[in-house]
């Protein structure tokens, strides 16, 4: 077992779209979610050495297309540790509006 955790750059900074001292940038700034993430990562790997936990963050991205880019890496891992596709698609997707998302890429 492995754990791929990843989040889109603009989920802690603004994206370009945003004015830097809007509250909406304050508030991602405050919440500090990539770096959260980061620091889970860490906390896993040093408390769980057994594990393989992994992190990316993804450029230009904003929690909604960070989704999709999450998807992919999900299927390069499972094609990099050699597991089966449609396995992958009947268990490994998670909620069901997830995989309403993503049945056209599959």
């Amino acid at each position: 077992m492995r754990v791929h955790l990843s989040i889109g750059e603009y989920e802690q900074k603004h994206a370009p779209y945003i004015a830097p001292d809007s509250p909406r940038a304050q508030m991602l700034k405050a919440r500090g979610q990539v770096d959260r993430v980061r620091a889970f990562t860490r906390h896993l790997n040093e408390t769980l050495p057994g594990l393989p936990v992994s992190f990316t963050e993804h450029p230009r991205s904003t929690h909604g297309s960070s989704q999709l880019y999450a998807v992919l890496d999900a299927l390069r891992i499972c094609q990099r540790h050699g597991r089966d596709l449609n396995r992958f698609r009947r268990t490994c997707l998670g909620p069901p509006a997830l995989k309403a998302n993503v049945q056209g890429i599959l």
